[in-house]
């Protein structure tokens, strides 16, 4: 191999071991989702408190990102993946120490929290890996952890909670919660970036506005599309309301292992682009959707636009910022990427409310395609920002 195939490759040791380290790390995590609201109703807590501990992950997992984009400028961002991956791993352990209500919120703020440290510095560090031709391949390989550890996760932990109980599945995550968290020891610190501009540890990245406006209105519709599609498909006589997730699942693993490589053929803004537009397609096709192949056909096609979508804005955000700016960037990045999630999930009740569950998807649609206009006449007003 020689010295420029060798620059040029991806899976490296560290790469490796983040890559794993995330992978197990996000499946614990996914295995717990759909439990927790189970477990809170079985020690006594009512609807109201089980919708405040869920959402208390989400939000502070979002409230911890720009603060690891500081840490990441003061610390490095290899430091701060394993202090924090030793931490995410004792707030898992928490579980099993979590017996009401009360103390469930505690543990999933905890969780919450060191989740979004944990996953920002590791991206963050898969950036400083990526070779500058293969970012996006790089990203696009990197993003496979979220997408395996949702599609096996949610099940997974059901079949175990049944198979066993809640403590069972408790003892189960623990566990693996520990490998992870010494995959990640060896892990180069070389690499640790001082910020040498007040930009580069700040809270907010002004490089990585534009993909991170694209991450916002590309995964708006992920939101209301979790919340939605099982009761909307059974409403509507669609069939079982697993086909849209698994071909969902698929559709964006598969995009994901072949496509990786499209943005860093063609460039970031013609692959963003046509994605968003697939993104409005399917909601719109979702909308108007009769029938089991309609509902898988959708899934499909709202995979392939959301896996065509993560890599190239990932890879956008890393070439608009200098090195030492990549920790505010994706945490910047991953923010507005979840913000939009959890936003479409907010607004899609109220919709719903006033107008009907169809237009939840003809609204989710619009949002992805007023995005792309406006992504693309702000790309083609800047220069094109050269790789760092």
């Amino acid at each position: 191999m020689g010295p420029e195939a060798s620059k040029d490759k991806i899976f490296v040791k560290d790469f490796t071991l983040t890559f794993s380290a995330s992978l197990l790390f996000l499946s614990v995590t996914n295995l717990l989702m759909p439990v927790v609201p189970l477990y809170v109703l079985a020690i006594g807590g009512n609807d109201g408190e089980m919708g405040v501990i869920v959402a208390a992950y989400y939000f502070m997992t979002l409230a911890s990102r720009p603060l690891a984009g500081r840490w990441i400028a003061r610390v490095g961002t290899a430091r701060l993946m394993r202090l924090s991956a030793g931490a995410l791993c004792l707030s898992i352990f928490a579980y099993l120490l979590a017996s009401e209500p009360t103390s469930m919120l505690a543990v999933r703020v905890a969780h919450g929290a060191t989740m979004g440290l944990y996953s920002t510095s590791a991206n963050t560090l898969v950036t400083y890996l990526a070779p500058a031709r293969r970012r996006g391949e790089t990203m696009s390989f990197y993003s496979l952890a979220i997408t395996v550890s949702q599609a096996v996760g949610p099940a997974l932990g059901i079949f175990i909670m049944s198979a066993t109980t809640f403590n069972g599945l408790f003892v189960t995550v623990s566990l693996l919660a520990i490998v992870p968290a010494f995959l990640v020891c060896p892990v180069d610190p070389a690499g640790k970036q001082r910020p040498t501009s007040r930009q580069a540890g700040s809270f907010l990245s002004r490089a990585a506005l534009l993909p991170s406006f694209g991450a916002f209105v590309g995964f708006f519709a992920v939101g209301p599309a979790v919340s939605y599609v099982p009761a909307y498909a059974m409403k509507r006589g669609l069939g079982n309301p697993g086909l849209f997730f698994t071909a969902y699942a698929l559709a964006a693993l598969l995009v994901r292992l072949a496509g990786g490589r499209l943005s860093d053929v063609f460039g970031r803004t013609r692959i963003v682009v046509p994605a968003n537009l697939l993104v409005c397609a399917s909601m719109l096709w979702l909308s108007v959707a009769v029938g089991a192949w309609s509902l898988l056909g959708v899934g499909a096609a709202f995979g392939v636009a959301n896996g065509l979508l993560y890599p190239p804005l990932a890879a956008q955000a890393i070439d608009r910022s200098s090195p030492e700016e990549r920790g505010s960037a994706m945490a910047t990045f991953l923010g507005s990427m979840e913000l939009g999630i959890a936003l479409g999930a907010t607004l899609a009740p109220f919709i719903a409310a006033e107008l009907s569950v169809s237009a939840v998807w003809v609204v989710a649609g619009f949002v992805a395609l007023l995005g792309a206009a406006v992504y693309t006449r702000e790309a083609w007003r800047e220069r094109p920002v050269a790789a760092t």
